[in-house]
């Protein structure tokens, strides 16, 4: 922008353009700045809106355990939604889990008990 301005400024004393002209590319130039300065405001705010999901998201986290156990029923469920895609069961003892992405690649190595068998139930 500074640099349509300084073309601007020359074309102008050197008699290229007339006042009016100068005027006009001014406002127009004054009002794509305006609206870059809107437009990177509004960016800002979403990005720092983010950071205050993400910096909870990851204080979640941390104490993941205690929110879970904290948490009402239907906030319990928002949880396994999260992080586990199913569930399985077997004579009601824990059989087995898939892990939603990217939970599943985290936790497949050291968390996951096998596939499902026959006469495991879904839950």
């Amino acid at each position: 922008m500074l640099k349509k301005e300084k073309k601007l400024m020359h074309a102008y004393y050197s008699e290229a353009i007339s006042l009016d002209m100068l005027r006009e590319e001014q406002e127009r130039i004054t009002q794509e700045m305006t609206q870059a300065e809107q437009r990177l405001n509004v960016a800002s705010y979403r990005v720092e809106e983010m950071e205050k999901v993400c910096d909870f998201a990851i204080k979640l986290c941390q104490n993941c355990f205690v929110a879970y156990g904290k948490a009402k029923p239907h906030v319990k469920t928002m949880f396994n939604r999260v992080i586990f895609q199913q569930i399985y069961v077997k004579n009601r003892d824990l059989a087995g889990e898939d892990f939603t992405e990217p939970l599943g690649s985290f936790f497949k190595k050291s968390w996951n008990t096998g596939s499902l068998a026959p006469d495991q139930e879904r839950v």
